[in-house]
């Protein structure tokens, strides 16, 4: 299983920087393409407008690409191209994007095939964006969480995602100009503006695109075979994703030191209903404490992933995990003590998961109604074995009581 993502500008980072505002990160919803691969192309749509300080701009903004690897709950454009600008004033004006893009978020649905989210004005790390003219030049940084709508258009093949993005609110800094012309620097900037997102295969050919929201759910009680406990979803096949619950992150401890991360990525498949899920996980931007002191840390999955299993008993509903690897296998935690000495490759301490079962607890529920639902895990993980090497005093020694905790809630794509 391949983790499902956006080509190009790191989903990381996108969900990242949405995370700041927590609308977008915690998505019931997401872009699905009739097939995989899939091109994406997104075309703008009437008029774009800009307005800072007094001073209004329409902007002609160019196509934006990306693309798909499976359902994803974000996307993210491999760039945006500069953007030409015209003032109130009759000035012209480019919109410089530094690197940066717009990265959009469904959300919830609000009627058929209409639905609310949000999007975002660059990813973490680039820019500042410029607005740059002959009299006025203002800058802004990447921020989170502006508005959007989005509405599924057409069917098969020609179908296409319509998205309405309208910013209130954009920070921004006057670096260049008169203020009885340009104005002062401030927080009341906006942007206006429509996209038509379509998807192509990999001939070129149209590949339908469409927002989809699939309830995924908690069912049965403990009782015979036929009706135990399980996982269940509207329809099959489809993928379960989700991250971090930003309110129960989630936390490896190591005989007392702690291992976080900001961005923690479940995702599994499910043919039908079932009692177990294969869940591949992905975390960025990871540090270990250590007496008080953070170090740069990366954790490697290899051929790992986690097993939940769903047990005979509720509701409530309750569970256990497996590490499932291959032969020899292990997740592999490397702390380091700089950034530099990680991009060196040279570690201080290494620590290492191998294959194992019956961890528990996890807790499951159904949060949410409709095709919003989705499924709450709470980890609450006991008992897990390790190696350790590097220093004693640092790293510690190998063991078999680590712990794992942590939350996530797992929403489905079909």
């Amino acid at each position: 299983m391949k983790r499902i993502k956006t080509v190009g500008l790191a989903a990381v980072m996108a969900l990242a920087l949405a995370a700041t505002v927590g609308a977008a990160s915690a998505s019931a919803s997401g872009f699905v393409a009739d097939e995989y691969y899939a091109g994406i192309e997104g075309n703008p749509k009437g008029v774009h407008q800009m307005y800072f300080s007094g001073m209004g701009y329409t902007c002609s903004f160019s196509a934006f690409h990306a693309g798909l690897e499976g359902p994803a709950e974000a996307l993210a454009p491999s760039a945006m191209a500069d953007v030409s600008c015209v003032s109130s004033r009759g000035e012209k004006a480019t919109l410089e994007m530094k690197g940066c893009a717009f990265i959009f978020h469904p959300d919830a649905e609000t009627s058929e095939g209409a639905f609310n989210g949000a999007f975002d004005m660059g990813s973490v790390g680039c820019g500042p964006m410029v607005l740059n003219g002959t009299e006025c030049e203002r800058t802004f940084s990447p921020q989170a969480g502006f508005v959007a709508g989005y509405v599924n258009n057409g069917e098969g093949s020609k179908a296409t995602v319509g998205v309405k993005a309208s910013a209130f609110g954009i920070n921004f800094t006057v670096t260049k100009g008169p203020a009885a012309v340009c104005g002062t620097s401030g927080s009341s900037g906006t942007y206006d503006g429509s996209w038509e997102i379509q998807a192509l295969d990999v001939y070129g050919n149209l590949n339908g695109l469409h927002v989809d929201e699939t309830g995924v759910y908690m069912a049965g009680e403990e009782s015979g075979e036929a009706n135990q406990p399980r996982f269940e979803a509207e329809d099959y096949p489809l993928s379960l994703l989700g991250d971090q619950d930003p309110a129960s992150k989630h936390l490896l401890t190591i005989q007392g030191r702690k291992l976080s991360c900001e961005e923690v990525h479940f995702e599994a498949d499910a043919g039908g209903a079932t009692t177990e899920l294969s869940v591949e996980a992905d975390y960025d931007g990871c540090q270990l404490v250590v007496s008080e002191k953070s170090y740069p840390t990366t954790v490697v999955a290899n051929s790992c992933h986690y097993v939940l299993h769903v047990l005979n008993v509720g509701p409530p509903y309750a569970g256990q995990a497996d590490v499932a690897c291959a032969e020899g296998d292990a997740v592999e935690v490397k702390t380091y003590e700089t950034v530099k000495k990680q991009v060196e490759g040279k570690t201080m301490c290494v620590y290492k998961v191998g294959a194992q079962s019956g961890l528990g607890s996890v807790g499951y529920s159904t949060v949410g109604e409709g095709s919003g639902r989705g499924i709450a895990v709470s980890l609450g993980l006991e008992g897990i074995k390790y190696s350790a090497t590097g220093s004693i005093v640092l790293c510690g020694t190998s063991g078999s009581k680590a712990t794992y905790a942590g939350g996530v809630t797992l929403h489905g794509l079909h």
